[in-house]
């Protein structure tokens, strides 16, 4: 080891595999909105259904099918970005992430702050009823920790010459 490097801690050198993992939870779950919702409708949550509109989705669908058609492609485009965001993610973790490159730290902010809209919208729509804050807190977590932890490894002190 020369004289500017610094050995790369544990928490450091792994931290990159708790990103990951969120990336693979967005895959997953922006699958399961686009392609699940796209193939059978009967997936949509009916009870967010009726806390935004007063009524079932079956009842949306025989009362107004434009709008239930509109729902649907909302989800469906939603699931989309969804499922994109977690590949980009993904694709970002398992080489400039894991290299160091700062860029990739700066880009994968975007995940705390997604976490962090999606529990907004959870707690404005506390109409819904109880819904699980404690999930998409413990993702802004899991994410805040994943970049946090291996920070000296984009960000370095520099030596002090003497």
């Amino acid at each position: 080891m020369s004289g500017g490097e610094r050995r790369e801690r544990a928490h450091e050198k792994h931290a990159w595999i708790l990103v990951f993992a969120m990336g693979l939870f967005l895959l997953v779950f922006g699958f399961g909105k686009s392609v699940v919702i796209a193939l059978d409708d009967r997936a949509i949550d009916d009870d967010v259904v009726r806390a935004v509109s007063g009524t079932s989705w079956g009842e949306l669908k025989a009362t107004s099918p434009g709008a239930a058609r509109l729902v649907l492609e909302y989800l469906i485009a939603a699931g989309r970005v969804t499922l994109l965001l977690g590949l980009a993610v993904i694709a970002i973790c398992l080489r400039s992430y894991r290299r160091g490159e700062r860029w990739a730290w700066y880009a994968l902010w975007v995940l705390p702050l997604n976490f962090v809209i999606g529990l907004q919208g959870l707690v404005l729509s506390l109409r819904v009823g109880a819904p699980p804050l404690f999930v998409p807190l413990l993702f802004v977590i899991i994410s805040l920790l994943g970049l946090l932890l291996p920070y000296r490894k984009f960000f370095p002190k520099k030596a002090v010459s003497g």
